[in-house]
């Protein structure tokens, strides 16, 4: 059976390729891609070993393993994304396969949020098709994107590709999180329904 996803926290990680050390939304890059009507992992694979990942994704001694098999990573150097943000990863495999990952930034500051949310919405204009939740706001201007989260303090939109491979992006103004109050920005993605052969 395939593993729910379960809403997580961020991590920040140490990569690579973004344009400038200021670029907040190069990150994506190392997580999400969409190619031949399928949302994937970035520059990864569904399906690959966890040591694969911790390969990829160069997590090194940084990571830890839950006992639940799943892997962590919190707080890591991270040169496009501000090291006052609380940022947190997870990579959540099933029969050992990497099914799903998830990632919350966390910053009591409003400008650092809407500055990171500007980022991602222009990277997902450029890189990403329409949404299947909230289209028409997606298809509006970022400065009315941005009103909408000020006003409805939340904001949240949902890719599902032909495959079921899965992203979603939500915002939301000052959440309670772990006893304290932060302004989030929550990613999460999930591998398709099918394992492909040669995976199970």
């Amino acid at each position: 059976m395939r593993k729910h996803l379960i809403i997580l926290c961020l991590s920040a990680l140490v990569l690579s390729g973004c344009a400038s050390a200021t670029d907040d939304s190069c990150f994506l890059d190392n997580y999400v891609a969409y190619e031949n009507e399928s949302i994937l992992p970035g520059k990864m694979k569904w399906f690959i070993s966890q040591d694969e990942v911790i390969d990829q994704m160069k997590l090194g001694e940084d990571v830890r393993e839950r006992d639940d098999g799943q892997l962590v990573a919190d707080n890591l150097s991270i040169p496009d994304v501000n090291q006052d943000d609380e940022k947190h990863v997870r990579f959540y495999f099933e029969n050992g396969r990497f099914v799903s990952w998830e990632i919350f930034i966390l910053t009591k500051s409003d400008a650092r949020c809407e500055a990171l949310f500007t980022g991602i919405i222009e990277w997902g204009k450029k890189n990403l098709p329409e949404p299947q939740v909230n289209t028409a706001l997606w298809d509006e201007s970022t400065d009315y994107i941005l009103g909408q989260y000020r006003e409805d303090e939340n904001v949240s939109f949902i890719w599902n590709a032909e495959d079921m491979s899965y992203l979603r992006i939500d915002m939301t103004v000052q959440a309670e999180y772990l006893d304290d109050v932060y302004n989030i920005i929550n990613l999460s993605g999930s591998a398709p329904r099918e394992v492909p052969e040669g995976k199970q």
